[in-house]
């Protein structure tokens, strides 16, 4: 029974004097993220932004438009992963180029988890897997495959066990963001209806989705680095759990 022990220890995290620790490495590491994508890689966005629906402007088949979408929306997910996660790099674009061989791969994972769950939002949602962006095991399994070798399938099995150990604290985060999501709604249902707009396979009016874009893409980094930062607190707290065979951490 040594989860019970781990799920009692994951619920620590939301004692006040541990919470606010965590919440403020967080609201850092939430700083940092915006700082170095709008200051260092802004020219990406705003190239990736123009031809996202410059070019969508030019096709009368709206399949053309989510095509465009979905790949932007893979490739910022990708890059905000590897500006969050721990480095001892230079966060620059030499650092990015050096990842283009695991964008691949999540590519591919994005890809399957996208078109698996347009059809199974309901168990996608029961099982903490939609969005992707604040889904714990979605982002466990990145952050595993990321500190890991490229063609390893090892961090599959570790992500869904960082999510049994720490059960309750996933469950409490996950439900956080959610209700965070309908509050948005309420406030700004354009930018809503855009939260979901990969998960749903719904389009929104050309004009109404640039608006949303730059709300809906500074909303990511936040959940990122909560889990993130979670993540690698665990890692190193429970290493033995995830890395067996080895006696050093990441």
């Amino acid at each position: 029974m040594a989860f019970l022990q781990t799920w009692l220890d994951s619920l620590k995290f939301f004692i006040p004097k541990n919470f606010k620790l965590f919440f403020l490495v967080t609201l850092k590491s939430i700083i940092e993220t915006y700082k170095i994508l709008l200051f260092k890689f802004w020219p990406v966005l705003v190239f990736l932004f123009l031809i996202r629906f410059i070019l969508q402007g030019f096709f009368i088949n709206p399949l053309i438009g989510i095509v465009f979408a979905f790949l932007f929306h893979a490739f910022f997910l990708f890059l905000c992963f590897l500006i969050i996660r721990p480095s001892v790099k230079l966060k620059n674009y030499y650092y990015i180029k050096d990842y283009w061989f695991y964008f691949i791969f999540f590519f591919v994972i994005f890809f399957v988890h996208q078109q698996l769950f347009i059809n199974f939002y309901t168990i996608g949602f029961w099982l903490m897997l939609i969005p992707f962006f604040i889904s714990p095991p979605c982002i466990f399994l990145t952050l595993f495959y990321l500190d890991g070798s490229a063609l390893s399938l090892k961090p599959f099995w570790q992500s869904l066990k960082m999510v049994w150990y720490n059960l309750p604290f996933c469950l409490v985060s996950y439900g956080f963001f959610m209700i965070l999501g309908r509050l948005l709604f309420i406030q700004w249902p354009l930018f809503f209806n855009f939260f979901y707009i990969l998960t749903l396979s719904e389009s929104l009016p050309l004009l109404q989705e640039m608006i949303a874009w730059p709300f809906y893409l500074l909303f990511i980094p936040i959940p990122l680095c909560w889990f993130a930062n979670f993540y690698t607190k665990q890692v190193h707290a429970q290493f033995q759990l995830y890395m067996p065979n080895n006696k050093k951490g990441l």
